[in-house]
């Protein structure tokens, strides 16, 4: 083609401009890499050696890209700032704050930033969290959306938002009490144990679940009771419910020992044993800022036509040991003690005797002699009365319901009794001044007094701080 061409013959009726050669090649030589044009295809069909300033349409992104010298970057401007940015408070030390996606610039980030503090967090969309905030601190927030070609001015600011403050909180878990043994004479059920953490800090909204732990079973003819069931406030402390009595022997073998738990049960008594059997001893984990209360459950007594099992240990003092006799009938052996430091906080319901938690159960008493002797006593704290079998048989008792005491044991089942349950355990929550937890279930009561706040649970639930 002449570079003086006449324009009229280019484009006559006799001339194709689309197929003239000339044009063509024109055509095919701006096409070419070199002039920095390589067409269009998939993620994976891109140049595989690019050159800086190279354009590509990418099928699979739906964007045009363009080679930068070190990686393919999308061709856009930076993002317009993000609109209706919302704050919303989390726990003690988070926000989570929600807002409406850049309109332009396809942006790969956002970034929130909260004021005071400059504290920073990034995602990839609405909404995020942002941590690391201080509790009682009042604060707004912006964010900023970023992609390969830079990040946009900041977003209006959020509402305020003020993090809660964490409560300090006076935290008491019982576990359930051990269930009493059976006759021949049984020991008496250990207390659960009872866990104490003093100024324990809990973080505002953190649901914690409550687990009230229910009471060992008594056991029926010569059978053990079982253990008491464990109390849990949440992932910070749990009580050990409380340990299973022995039963005892009537035909002159050794009685069965007392099992380990919050406190012990105490052990079987027998008429003719060689060796006294023995009572559970006191065992619960440590958890940070709990201190745990309990004790070891009483001997088994023997070699005697009157006999008496253990005692259960209670929360402030053992179990008894059983006693036996070939000349007078003999007392039952008492449950320890339990503990009335925390009486003040029984305002709600009773915690038992005179504000005592977590005391022991009394052993059965087996006489054959002169009369029934006296039921064992159950130890302050709602311990459970040990069964007698004589002249006229005194049946066990169990344990006072939430008070994580053991069960009384059984005495002969020639005219006697079987063990009793041990009372189911009990968490009380003090904090100091007028108080009310954001949620709770499982029904607990709410009372004030003193200057305190509490809340009481016998039964299973939850407390969102």
């Amino acid at each position: 083609m002449s570079r003086i061409r006449d324009i009229a013959n280019l484009f006559s009726a006799n001339t194709d401009a689309a197929t003239d050669a000339e044009v063509a090649a024109a055509i095919a030589t701006h096409n070419t890499a070199a002039n920095g044009h390589v067409g269009r295809g998939t993620t994976a069909n891109r140049p595989a050696s690019p050159t800086n300033g190279d354009l590509y349409f990418d099928t699979t992104l739906g964007r045009l890209i363009n080679y930068n010298g070190s990686a393919w970057v999308q061709v856009a401007p930076v993002p317009s700032a993000p609109t209706n940015v919302t704050a919303t408070a989390g726990s003690n030390s988070d926000a989570t704050i929600s807002f409406t996606a850049s309109t332009t610039g396809f942006p790969l980030s956002y970034t929130v930033t909260s004021s005071p503090g400059n504290v920073t967090a990034s995602g990839a969309s609405s909404p995020i969290t942002i941590t690391g905030l201080t509790a009682g601190t009042t604060y707004t927030f912006t964010v900023t959306a970023t992609n390969a070609n830079g990040t946009s001015v900041a977003s209006s600011a959020s509402n305020s938002v003020t993090p809660p403050a964490a409560i300090t909180a006076d935290i008491l878990v019982i576990g359930g009490g051990g269930g009493g043994a059976g006759p021949f004479v049984g020991g008496g059920g250990g207390a659960g144990t009872i866990s104490y953490g003093s100024a324990i800090s809990l973080n505002s909204g953190v649901t914690h679940t409550i687990t009230i732990g229910a009471g060992g079973n008594g056991g029926g003819d010569s059978s053990n009771g079982t253990v008491g069931n464990n109390s849990i406030f949440g992932s910070l402390v749990t009580a050990n419910g409380g340990g299973r009595a022995g039963t005892g022997n009537y035909a002159g073998g050794a009685g069965t020992a007392g099992a380990v738990g919050g406190s012990g049960g105490g052990g079987g008594g027998t008429q003719g044993g060689a060796t006294a059997s023995a009572g559970g001893s006191f065992s619960n984990s440590s958890f940070s800022g709990f201190t745990n209360y309990g004790n070891s459950g009483g001997t088994g007594g023997r070699n005697g036509d009157s006999t008496s099992g253990g005692g259960g240990g209670g929360a402030g003092a053992p179990g008894a040991a059983g006693t036996s006799s070939n000349s007078a009938p003999v007392t039952g052996a008492a449950g320890g003690n339990g503990l009335n430091t925390w009486s003040s906080w029984a305002t709600a319901t009773s915690s038992g005797s005179s504000g005592y938690y977590a005391g022991g159960g009394a052993a059965g008493q087996y006489s054959n002699i002169g009369g029934n002797g006296s039921a064992g006593t159950g130890g302050l704290g709602g311990g459970g009365n040990g069964g007698v079998r004589g002249g006229g048989a005194v049946n066990s008792t169990s344990g006072a319901a939430n008070t994580g005491s053991g069960g009384g044991g059984g005495a002969s089942n020639d005219g006697g009794t079987y063990g009793s349950s041990g009372g189911s355990g009990i968490i009380l929550i003090r904090v100091n001044g007028s108080y009310t937890a954001s949620a709770t279930t499982g029904s607990p009561t709410r009372y004030e007094s003193g200057g305190y706040t509490y809340y009481k649970y016998t039964a299973s639930g939850s407390i969102t701080v």
